[in-house]
C-alpha cells in the first residue's frame, strides 16, 4: 500500500516531467519512457498512477487550465466596480502567464497547432467557458452602468486576452535576439500593463469614466 504522501510526491514528479515532455514534443511526440526518465521513476509506476498517455495528458491540461482559472476567478471579486474588476482580471492574467512554467505555453501552443481536440475536451470547460461567463456578466454590468461601450463581449474577450497571450508566446522565439532587451528587460510586466491599458481601455470605456 502506497502512503498518501508518497503518492502525492510521485504524482507531482510525474506531472512535472510530463509537462516538460509534452511541452517539447506535444502529445503525439511524447514518450512515456522519456517521462519516466525525467521523473526518475519506473515506467510501470506511471501506468499505475495514470492508465495511459492520454489520461496523463488530460490531467496535465486540466491541472494547468484549472490553476489559471482559479487565479483569475479570485480577481473577479476584487471590487464592486466593473472597471476595476476588469483591470484586476487582466493584471492577474498577465502575471499568471508570465510566472508559469514555459512548458505550459509550449504545451498549449502544440495542442492548438495539432487541432485542439484535447483543448476542446479539457480546456474549454475548465477555463474558456467559465471565463466567458464571468466576462459576459461583468461586461453587461459595465454597459448597464454606462462604464463600458456596448461592444460584442465575445470578440472583446478574445481580443483582450489575445494580446496578453501573444506577448507571452513570442517570449520564446525572441530569447537571444535584439528584441529581448526591448520587450522583456527590467520591470517589463509593469511597462506592458501601462501600455496595454492605455490602448485597450481607451477603446473600451465610455468617455465619461
Amino acid at each position: 500500500m502506497i502512503k498518501v504522501r508518497d503518492r502525492q510526491v510521485t504524482e507531482e514528479k510525474i506531472l512535472r516531467a510530463s509537462l516538460a515532455e509534452f511541452g517539447e514534443f506535444g502529445y503525439s511526440g511524447a514518450r512515456v519512457d522519456r517521462i519516466a526518465d525525467r521523473a526518475d521513476v519506473n515506467k510501470a509506476m506511471i501506468y499505475y498512477y495514470f492508465k495511459n498517455k492520454e489520461v496523463l495528458y488530460e490531467r496535465v491540461l486540466k491541472d494547468t487550465t484549472t490553476m489559471i482559472f482559479n487565479r483569475l476567478k479570485e480577481a473577479s471579486s476584487a471590487s464592486d466596480d466593473p472597471v476595476e474588476i476588469l483591470k484586476a482580471l487582466l493584471v492577474n492574467y498577465m502575471t499568471t502567464l508570465d510566472s508559469i512554467d514555459r512548458h505550459v505555453i509550449k504545451t498549449l501552443l502544440r495542442e492548438l497547432a495539432s487541432g485542439g481536440d484535447f483543448f476542446r475536451k479539457v480546456a474549454m470547460p475548465n477555463l474558456i467557458f467559465p471565463m466567458i461567463a464571468i466576462v459576459e456578466s461583468l461586461y453587461a454590468e459595465g454597459v448597464r452602468q454606462k462604464k463600458f461601450k456596448p461592444l460584442n463581449p465575445y470578440y472583446s474577450f478574445i481580443q483582450l486576452v489575445g494580446g496578453i497571450l501573444f506577448f507571452n508566446m513570442i517570449k520564446l522565439p525572441v530569447e537571444g535576439t535584439n528584441l529581448q532587451d526591448k520587450l522583456y528587460s527590467g520591470d517589463y510586466i509593469e511597462s506592458f500593463r501601462g501600455n496595454y491599458f492605455n490602448i485597450v481601455l481607451t477603446g473600451l470605456l465610455e468617455k465619461e469614466v
